[in-house]
């Protein structure tokens, strides 16, 4: 009986063990991936932005009046 709950506490420890170590790489390689995302859209020279014209707004944005009284 001894015997018998040494060995599933063996198993278990081994299984809990393994889930760790899957869990550990799997958070490692996504902090390498992330390190090297240093900025959204350029270096930190700027040198890859380009000069986009858009087009002004056409109209105000819209506006609910009496919106922030509930807040007070």
């Amino acid at each position: 009986m001894i015997r018998s709950s040494l060995s599933r506490a063996k198993a278990c420890g081994r299984l809990l063990a393994a889930a760790a170590g899957a869990i550990l790489l799997a958070v490692i390689s996504d902090a390498a991936h992330a390190q090297t995302w240093d900025r959204a859209h350029s270096d930190g020279a700027n040198s890859n932005f380009l000069d986009v014209v858009t087009a002004p707004a056409k109209k105000a944005p819209i506006t609910v009046p009496g919106l922030g009284k509930f807040a007070h």
